[in-house]
């Protein structure tokens, strides 16, 4: 039986990636440290601010958010029911396929033993 399926460890894998994106994009205490060019060997420090902090706990700040999250969750929903479709008419044809094997073994099995019936007799 062939059919296409997703591989554990890829599946694995993609939800890792989603959720280490998610935590990337709410993560509020990024600092990041660069090289001035006004003093060589001194560091100095940027530190960006949680976009709540920003504009004073505004809720519509986060619908970005919000909809990247609702958007992916019925993207993996719908891909999801795609592959149990392909699944599925893969298991129907196979179905088939065997009750036709079946029906002509049969029918061959009964053919068949009359023949041998009348021969032993």
């Amino acid at each position: 039986m062939k059919y296409w399926k997703i591989p554990h460890n890829g599946l694995r894998l993609l939800v890792l990636a989603v959720l280490v994106a998610l935590f990337a994009v709410s993560f509020s205490g990024l600092t990041i440290a660069y090289a001035s060019e006004q003093s060589p060997g001194a560091l100095e420090t940027l530190e960006i601010a949680h976009p709540q902090e920003e504009e004073g706990g505004d809720p519509e700040a986060n619908l970005p958010y919000l909809f990247a999250v609702f958007f992916i969750t019925w993207a993996v929903f719908f891909a999801y029911v795609y592959v149990l479709s392909r699944r599925q008419r893969e298991m129907r044809r196979e179905i088939g396929l065997l009750k036709d094997m079946l029906a002509e073994r049969e029918g061959k099995m009964s053919d068949t033993e009359p023949e041998s019936e009348a021969q032993s007799s």
